[in-house]
C-alpha cells in the first residue's frame, strides 16, 4: 500500500505510527516523538 506523508512529520515515524495501530503495540521510538512534539 501507499503510505501518505503527514505534513510535518517524518516519515519513517508516521509509517511506525501506522504499524503501532495496525498491530496495536507501542513502538518506543514512537513514544518519543509523541513526547517531542506534545
Amino acid at each position: 500500500g501507499v503510505i501518505t506523508s503527514v505534513p510535518g512529520a517524518a516519515k519513517g515515524i508516521a509509517a511506525k505510527m501506522n504499524i503501532e495501530k495496525l498491530l496495536d503495540i507501542k513502538i518506543n521510538s514512537c513514544n518519543l516523538f509523541r513526547k517531542q512534539i506534545a
